[in-house]
């Protein structure tokens, strides 16, 4: 190459891709990767702690979730038991799931109930729908 050449726009390196350039594959791996992203934030998982566990860096899930990548079978199964939902949560045609949204707070923290033995379990169960009863109950005693 002609170094003297090359700063008087003689000889010209290829230009870099534009991200303008890049575009989902097709509606459908645009529709999974929105299902993908509804599931993850559902579940309370940002897209490094699922891409963490699934052995993957951040950006291959953003490229995943904007449809740009499409997903391949193997890592669809992976993601779902990940979050902990169905292979017809994210091919569903509408779109929406079944377990509605969680906190990530309140799902570490069924995560630990779950860990404690029967009879513990039972007790903090016990505390939680007595608090739950006296919150639902509030509301009527305002109105009255």
């Amino acid at each position: 190459m002609d170094v003297d050449r090359f700063g008087k726009g003689e000889l010209t390196m290829p230009r870099p891709r534009s991200k303008k350039t890049r575009r989902p594959h097709s509606k459908e791996d645009t529709d999974l990767g929105v299902r993908l992203r509804a599931l993850r934030k559902e579940r309370g998982l940002s897209q490094g702690e699922l891409a963490e566990r699934l052995g993957l860096n951040q950006q291959m899930v953003s490229f995943y979730e904007k449809g740009i990548v499409r997903i391949p079978a193997r890592e669809l199964i992976k993601m779902a038991g990940i979050l902990r939902a169905s292979l017809k949560e994210f091919v569903s045609s509408n779109g929406e799931t079944t377990n509605g949204a969680k906190s990530r707070k309140v799902l570490k923290l069924v995560e630990k109930i779950e860990s404690l033995p029967p009879r513990e379990q039972k007790a903090v169960l016990l505390v939680l729908e007595g608090v739950l009863s006296r919150h639902s109950a509030a509301p009527e005693r305002m109105a009255a």
